[in-house]
């Protein structure tokens, strides 16, 4: 007698997960068995994309809205992608790094990082007030240091001013001003204004003449000066003194001189003399 082994079939489906390591890659498989034969399906590593680093300026120094995008790719569906502090949220000005994150449905997990760069105000600092002389007169270089840049997104574009450090001022008062952009889309602009002011190099001149006889009852002698002959747009009183200095004047300068008394009224000023302190 002859012995005949039962062979059994099977029915139904069976499921199975399996993780393969491939070097650096990992995926998933998924198998089932009909009949005869297994099939698999590859799940691909899930993959996180981080957005660059982001810059942005405060124009008024508080917090602002940044936008950004993070995106993932791979793994079994839905995948969950989420970011701390997440895009549009208010940064303050600083720097502050942003953790991105995804998972997906078979177990995978991946992150990355980022920062997020606030600056405050696009600015230059004071420049102080300048004040030089000219011993001739004439206009003189004046040479002052440039403005130091802070705040804003860099790089900045050369600093200038106009007038430039180092040009002729004029006797007189020139308002300076200075100016900076950075990279900013649009560019943001930063100006610093000051003033240089050119005075002529002061020299004096003492002035004696004889006094008036005592009848004419002289209680105050005057000092008529000007640039200009017969133009006198200053004056100095010296009492019954018959001198008087006067100061203040500009060095190189001709000054046309005449003195005159006064014993109630004001006499007529004495003849014109001219000196040059």
């Amino acid at each position: 007698m002859k012995c005949v082994p039962r062979i059994r079939k099977a029915y139904g489906v069976v499921v199975g997960v399996l993780l393969l390591g491939m070097g650096a890659r990992a995926s998933s498989a998924v198998a089932d068995m009909q009949g005869r034969g297994w099939s698999w399906k590859r799940i691909p590593r899930l993959t996180i994309g981080c957005s660059t680093n982001q810059f942005t300026t405060s124009q008024d120094g508080n917090p602002v809205s940044v936008t950004f995008e993070v995106t993932a790719r791979g793994g079994l569906a839905p995948v969950v992608v989420s970011a701390s502090p997440a895009s549009t949220s208010f940064f303050a000005v600083g720097e502050t790094t942003v953790i991105a994150i995804a998972s997906s449905a078979d177990g995978q997990s991946t992150s990355c990082t980022f920062l997020v760069t606030v600056t405050p105000p696009l600015a230059l600092s004071s420049i102080p007030n300048q004040t030089v002389t000219s011993s001739t007169g004439d206009s003189v270089p004046v040479v002052f240091p440039l403005p130091i840049v802070s705040g804003g997104i860099p790089p900045y574009s050369a600093v200038t001013c106009d007038p430039e450090s180092g040009a002729l001022f004029p006797i007189g008062t020139t308002t300076d001003s200075c100016r900076v952009s950075d990279s900013e889309s649009p560019s943001v602009t930063a100006l610093s204004t000051f003033s240089i002011t050119v005075a002529p190099e002061s020299g004096s001149l003492t002035v004696t003449w004889n006094p008036n006889v005592p009848s004419d009852n002289v209680s105050d002698y005057q000092i008529l000066y000007g640039t200009s002959t017969g133009q006198y747009v200053a004056s100095l009183d010296t009492g019954i003194s018959t001198t008087g200095t006067l100061a203040s004047l500009t060095k190189g300068v001709t000054y046309y001189i005449a003195v005159r008394a006064f014993n109630g009224l004001w006499s007529d000023s004495s003849s014109e003399v001219t000196s040059t302190p």
